[in-house]
């Protein structure tokens, strides 16, 4: 039972790759191939581990950094929902404006050809008038908050709306 632990730790030694690199070195019209560089400078065959040189390895942002990082993830993400629910807020808007003038309108096909019927149609058509006159003061202040959103998430490299 010894013979054979000792035999899968040896073969399990073997089995590791040590770091090294294979040289060809050519001295006085002799060639030759050694693990340590030549001498005269000699050309690397082959080259299986290169240890890394102190300092060479990529610095690792620091906690603050990594912090700053997602923080201005966080506010990019932020901005991209707020650009998106206002457009949406705008367009839920526009879409019920013309759902209600609609409705005023269609009202006017109700009526009489006599004189209370043209009253009340004038009437319907002076409050969809008003109310077209409403929606677009207010979706006017929506679009404004909507291009001031759009310039913010611009400003901070939001992608497309979601």
């Amino acid at each position: 039972m010894a013979k054979r632990t000792a035999l899968i730790l040896t073969s399990a030694l073997f089995a590791c790759s040590p770091a090294w690199a294979l040289y060809k070195c050519t001295e006085g019209g002799k060639t030759s191939f050694q693990e340590m560089p030549c001498a005269a400078g000699g050309v690397v065959i082959k080259e299986q581990y290169a240890p890394e040189k102190l300092g060479s390895k990529p610095a690792r942002p620091s906690v603050q950094e990594q912090s700053a990082s997602l923080e201005k993830e966080r506010l990019r993400k932020d901005a991209e929902y707020a650009l998106r629910d206002k457009q949406n807020e705008l367009d839920n808007f526009r879409e019920r404006c013309a759902r209600t003038v609609a409705v005023i309108n269609g009202n006017r096909t109700r009526y009489n050809d006599n004189l209370t019927g043209a009253a009340l149609a004038q009437a319907d058509a002076t409050a969809a008038q008003a109310q077209a006159t409403s929606c677009s003061g207010q979706t006017q202040v929506l679009q404004g908050q909507v291009d001031s959103l759009q310039r913010k998430c611009d400003a901070m490299g939001c992608k497309a709306p979601l």
